[in-house]
Order: C-alpha cells, then structure tokens, then sequence
C-alpha cells in the first residue's frame, strides 16, 4: 500500500496507523450552489458542509470536489 491510495477519489492517509474501519464507499455525484450555501450529492444523496454519511463527515465543497474527514482522516472526493 502506498502513502496515498486512489479509490475514485484522492485520499491522503498516514499508512503507518490502519483504519479502525473500512472507508465507505461514497460517489460524488455532482456539486451545485444557491445563493451562498454550497451542496455535494453524495451517493445520490444531498448533503452540505457539516453533515455526515456513512461516518465521514464533509468539511469542505468545492466546485469539483468535496474534502470529508473520516476516523480523523482527511480524503477528497472528485467528480469525474
């Protein structure tokens, strides 16, 4: 395993400490914005900033991504 995995989407994980779980599997399946508040879908779900999925939590949207945290890690989702 290397220092960044790619699982359809670019993480950054220290491989020196495993994963108590395994990264769940999560889409980005677009992003869009109204007014100033930003939303990703997710798994063909909508979420915004702050809200949680399948234990990771959305730090940040961006307009061709989305930054989460998951068991204090932090990966980025990106459409593709």
């Amino acid at each position: 395993m290397s220092e960044t995995q790619d699982i359809k989407k670019e993480e950054s994980f220290n491989t020196s400490t495993p994963l108590l779980s395994t990264l769940p599997s999560l889409v980005l399946n677009g992003i869009f914005f109204k007014d100033d508040q930003a939303y990703a879908l997710i798994n063909n779900q909508v979420f915004k900033e702050n809200d949680a999925i399948n234990g990771a939590r959305i730090i940040a949207i961006h307009p061709d991504s989305v930054d989460l945290v998951f068991e204090g890690r932090n990966f980025t989702l990106r459409i593709e």
